[in-house]
C-alpha cells in the first residue's frame, strides 16, 4: 500500500472521530497523542481540532519512528489546540488530572501501538 492510499483510507475514519467529538461536547476533551513519522502528525489532528481542550503528546513507546513530542507540540499548537509534550502515557494522564476540576473525557490517539500500549497498561 503506499502512502497515498494510506492517506486515503483514513479520511473516514477521522471524519466520523470529529464527528463524535462534536457530541462529546458535553465535557472538555484532551487527547493524549503519540504517530508514527508516516505519518503528518497535524493530517491526524485536523479534523478534530475545534472540539479538543489540550493535547498531550509522548513517543509511541518502543518505536524508534515515533515522531518526537516537541514536533506532535508544534503541529498541534499551529492548529490552535494548546499543547506540552509529556514523557509517557501515565506523566500525560497525570498532567491532565492535575489541571481539572471537572469530569473531561481522555482520548488516547495517533497509533494503534500507543493505543495498544496504553491498554496493556490498563490490565
Amino acid at each position: 500500500m503506499s502512502y497515498g492510499s494510506t492517506v486515503r483510507t483514513t479520511r473516514t475514519p477521522l471524519a466520523m472521530l470529529a464527528q463524535q467529538a462534536e457530541q462529546w461536547r458535553d465535557r472538555p476533551l484532551f487527547l493524549i497523542f503519540g504517530a508514527l513519522q508516516c505519518r503528518e502528525p497535524a493530517q491526524l489532528l485536523r479534523e478534530i481540532a475545534p472540539a479538543v481542550a489540550a493535547l498531550k503528546a509522548v513517543s509511541v513507546p518502543e518505536v524508534p519512528k515515533s515522531h518526537p513530542p516537541e514536533t506532535v507540540v508544534r503541529e498541534a499548537e499551529v492548529l490552535g489546540i494548546p499543547a506540552r509534550a509529556e514523557a509517557s502515557i501515565e506523566d500525560a494522564v497525570a498532567a491532565i488530572g492535575e489541571g481539572v476540576t471537572e469530569p473531561v473525557r481522555v482520548l488516547i490517539c495517533g497509533s494503534l501501538y500507543l493505543a495498544g500500549t496504553a491498554l496493556d497498561a490498563n490490565k
